[in-house]
């Protein structure tokens, strides 16, 4: 598993861009944050960067950023490592450093 590499769940019904550092990959959970349809989350543009999964656009729904279990966790389907400032920018924004 990588950092801003996306993934579906494991019931194939959400996309989660995993936010951990791969110096972390002997845990059994992954920093993970949901990515939503633009029309399920409010768009603060910095806590909330637009990114494109599969040419769809998508929400990085920072402030519902969570653990997730690997075994919780489906295939993966991007990465999104071109967007690093952006989501490095939510990140921040989600713990202060503003």
């Amino acid at each position: 598993m990588a950092r801003f590499d996306v993934y579906l769940t494991a019931d194939g019904q959400q996309y989660l861009l995993d936010c951990q550092s791969d110096w972390l990959d002997h845990f059994n959970t992954r920093f993970m944050v949901p990515l939503v349809a633009d029309k399920q989350a409010t768009n603060i543009q910095r806590l909330h960067p637009e990114l494109q999964v599969r040419g769809t656009s998508f929400i990085m729904a920072t402030h519902l950023a969570s653990a997730v279990p690997t075994k919780e966790l489906g295939q993966k389907v991007a990465s999104l490592q071109d967007q690093e400032y952006s989501i490095t920018n939510a990140l921040d924004t989600l713990i202060g450093t503003w």
